[in-house]
């Protein structure tokens, strides 16, 4: 009963530190999307627009990678871990992942075509909707909705850079830090390649579905949130390892779990 109990409190806890740390990550995001409305003040409404619309699809929410991100940090500090030098510098950190998160969901509701997320109309049909009376049919409005939401998700991946540089960390932390958000970019692309590849269902192996999650799911969802983190924090090398070892089988098993219930949910 005792054990119950502590293993209760324990997932309270957690639970807790999770909503916490989302809403400190949410009121940071909230002011860089005021800081670029003042950057681009007396541009055209469309550019401010953007702000907007990513400033919807970054706040609420439980922020996972965001927290793990934070959770890394401390977890991997030490005794000459350097401070950032501007307030809550990790917290922007985290919400660079979560920037470019939402910038990859962009895109990949374009690759699969999807018309919904969380119940409301993707970026690319949201925009499609709203300039569909420029255009004489729909197809040339979901033409124009796709192109711009193209370059929405590509402006979010420079955006998270933005956010990221002015997190106040050291410079020589802070280019391992952009090369780390490079490198996920680039290993998530990989995952769509792998994921749009024309393999049929009788032919496809569990490998290939693996490596599919792994390069689209566990790279960015968990590998590279827990590995900025530790780079910020300055962990020794050995840390890494540790984290690569654990992290791309938490990410996996995240997906399969997320697949799972997608296909509960539809039957």
């Amino acid at each position: 009963m005792k054990n119950s109990t502590h293993i209760e409190l324990r997932i309270k806890e957690a639970k807790a530190y999770l909503m916490n740390r989302a809403a400190e990550v949410d009121l940071v995001l909230s002011k860089f999307w005021d800081f670029k409305h003042a950057e681009y003040i007396g541009q055209p409404d469309i550019i401010h627009e953007a702000f907007d619309l990513y400033n919807e699809l970054t706040r609420g929410g439980k922020k996972l990678r965001a927290v793990l991100t934070i959770l890394a940090y401390e977890a991997c500090r030490h005794t000459n871990s350097p401070n950032s030098n501007v307030e809550s510098g990790i917290h922007r950190a985290a919400g660079a992942v979560e920037i470019l998160h939402n910038a990859s969901l962009i895109h990949d509701d374009i690759m699969d075509r999807s018309e919904l997320r969380r119940g409301k109309p993707t970026i690319y049909r949201y925009y499609a909707n709203r300039y569909k009376s420029l255009f004489s049919t729909k197809e040339e409005a979901v033409n124009y909705g796709v192109a711009l939401a193209l370059n929405l998700g590509d402006h979010g991946q420079a955006l998270a850079e933005q956010l990221l540089l002015s997190s106040g960390f050291p410079e020589r932390l802070l280019l391992r830090a952009v090369s780390l958000l490079g490198s996920t970019t680039s290993d998530t692309v990989v995952g769509q390649f792998l994921d749009l590849e024309n393999v049929s269902l009788d032919k496809i192996t569990i490998e290939q579905v693996l490596q599919i999650y792994e390069y689209r799911t566990a790279r960015y969802t968990v590998l590279c949130p827990l590995i900025l983190g530790g780079i910020l924090a300055d962990a020794p090398e050995p840390t890494f390892t540790s984290i690569r070892e654990y992290a791309i089988p938490i990410g996996i098993a995240f997906q399969i779990q997320d697949d799972t219930l997608d296909f509960l949910e539809d039957h």
